[in-house]
């Protein structure tokens, strides 16, 4: 649902200046329908078992977490189910109603709040995440700035964003001129690549700890140089198709922690950064 609409949007005539760029990406699920329709089409089985369990080995244990961005919830549960104590974050009062009937007894607090200003006191949470959110937004500096004013000296800042590294891979090694594929390489995303975070770090007192690669199978520079955009959105359906069996989550999984994490950062679209409050 999603990828045909953003398929279908072209920026060139949607998007006049980033303030219009930065509105509708603020606004995009807030419409009636948009948390349902957003947690169906979503990636589960993955994040679940991958990309989710990166975030909880990178924590301390019972933390108190601000999870910016929150959506429907997909972090905030998990990390919720691994004894952190969660304050969700969302524009959307729809996403946060979504989280609040499926916490259960999970120890979940939600606040509709924009991510530009949050209404906490300087310091007081011990962690701060988001996931699929920063990655959004070009004025991506300014958001994680008011993340680190939320966070404890000493604490933790983990998000996901996307490689240029691995854009340019494609660039300077693709063959083919049908385009490089991927859903998430579009002008509606935002690429950084280690200089550009250590910078932007270093600026907001903040020390990077690790920048990891992940996804390798649906979103890696080797697939992307060699195979048509249908065939690697083919394999990727494939793929997340393959990973409902048991037997095939535990190798990609294995596989992930064991040699994807230590690859360079040109192997994938995506990393997740973990940084350090100074």
């Amino acid at each position: 649902m999603f990828k045909k609409f953003f398929q279908k949007t072209d920026r060139r005539t949607v998007f006049d200046s980033i303030e219009s760029l930065i509105g509708f990406k603020s606004n995009a699920w807030v419409s009636r329908g948009a948390a349902k329709a957003y947690f169906k089409g979503v990636e589960h089985d993955f994040f679940d078992n991958v990309t989710s369990h990166i975030f909880v080995e990178n924590l301390e244990e019972n933390s108190y977490v601000l999870d910016v961005g929150a959506g429907t919830g997909r972090l905030s549960l998990l990390l919720a189910d691994n004894g952190h104590r969660l304050l969700s974050t969302d524009i959307s009062k729809e996403m946060l109603n979504f989280i609040e009937t499926r916490k259960g007894t999970r120890d979940i607090e939600v606040l509709e709040a924009a991510a530009d200003k949050l209404p906490f006191e300087n310091e007081k949470f011990d962690a701060v995440v988001s996931m699929d959110f920063l990655l959004h937004f070009p004025n991506w500096e300014d958001l994680l700035k008011e993340q680190a004013r939320l966070c404890k000296k000493g604490g933790v800042i983990m998000f996901n964003i996307l490689s240029s590294d691995n854009v340019d891979f494609l660039k300077n090694n693709r063959k083919r001129n049908d385009g490089i594929s991927n859903f998430f390489v579009t002008n509606y995303a935002v690429f950084s690549n280690e200089k550009k975070i250590q910078e932007v770090s270093d600026n907001l007192g903040l020390k990077v700890e690790a920048m990891l690669p992940y996804n390798f199978f649906t979103a890696n520079s080797m697939l992307g140089c060699n195979l048509t955009k249908k065939q690697v959105d083919d394999f990727a359906v494939q793929f997340n198709e393959a990973i409902k069996n048991q037997h095939v989550m535990s190798f990609v999984k294995a596989f992930e922690e064991k040699i994807v994490r230590s690859m360079p950062l040109s192997c994938s679209v995506t990393m997740i950064v973990k940084l350090r409050k100074i």
